[in-house]
């Protein structure tokens, strides 16, 4: 689609000008920070659509920019996007133990988007830890009270937990504000 094509190319004029330009180091850490979080996202979106091969690839991209400039990450303005990214790319190539380290960083860097608490519930859940994952989930629906996918994931983890203490309840807000929006 249009947007992946546009970001597609905005990733790669930003990787030519790395190997074209000298820059400060400062900048050309900047630059590459970017470039990370950004084939984060086009690796998302290329999961989205089903393309899986080559969101791996971005995914390992991401990593890799990440991994360079990981020194860098604890006083960048942006720490907690930053950290976020860097986990959920993680988790899609499969290395949790380090997932779960950079996302909660960006959980405890005071200012996580809500999507670090979704990857963490779903790492949580994951390893079994229905509490954690239950208690990072509903941090994420603070953040975005309604939220479907947040919703759906807090009643598979209550389900998954045991005896389904809220898993109904949780199941049902999410048809209900399903309904709510428009096709």
């Amino acid at each position: 689609d249009s947007v992946t094509k546009i970001l597609s190319s905005l990733v790669a004029s930003a990787g030519e000008l790395l190997q074209k330009t000298t820059l400060a180091s400062t900048t050309r850490t900047e630059v590459e920070l970017l470039v990370a979080s950004s084939s984060c996202l086009l690796g998302r979106m290329h999961r989205k659509k089903g393309e899986e091969v080559t969101a791996l690839i971005e995914f390992q991209k991401s990593v890799d920019l990440f991994q360079r400039h990981e020194a860098d990450l604890p006083s960048h303005r942006s720490c907690s996007r930053l950290y976020s990214d860097y986990g959920m790319a993680l988790f899609r190539l499969g290395k949790i133990d380090d997932a779960l380290i950079a996302l909660g960083k960006s959980a405890d860097s005071g200012a996580p988007p809500q999507e670090t608490f979704g990857y963490l519930g779903l790492l949580y859940k994951e390893r079994k830890d229905f509490k954690k994952a239950e208690e990072a989930l509903l941090n994420g629906l603070q953040l975005t009270p309604g939220d479907t996918i947040l919703l759906a994931a807090l009643a598979e983890t209550r389900a998954f937990a045991g005896p389904p203490t809220g898993a109904g309840e949780a199941y049902r807000e999410a048809a209900l504000i399903a309904r709510q929006i428009p096709d």
